[in-house]
């Protein structure tokens, strides 16, 4: 059963991937560098998998 389409997903998980990117300066949490270096690093694995995704489902 799909309720998304994998394109749809992918489209969400990009735009997710740049939220958590530009979250530490979009709710002003930089001061804090442990914790906006640990959502930079989540953005960095999901638009990573996203990349991956693409690329498994092109076969």
């Amino acid at each position: 059963m799909k309720i998304v389409s994998t394109s749809m997903h992918t489209r969400i998980d990009y735009i997710a991937g740049i939220f958590f990117f530009a979250s530490p300066w979009i709710f002003s949490f930089t001061e804090s560098v442990y914790a906006a270096w640990t959502v930079i690093a989540v953005a960095a694995v999901a638009l990573t998998m996203s990349l991956f995704t693409v690329l498994s489902t092109k076969r």
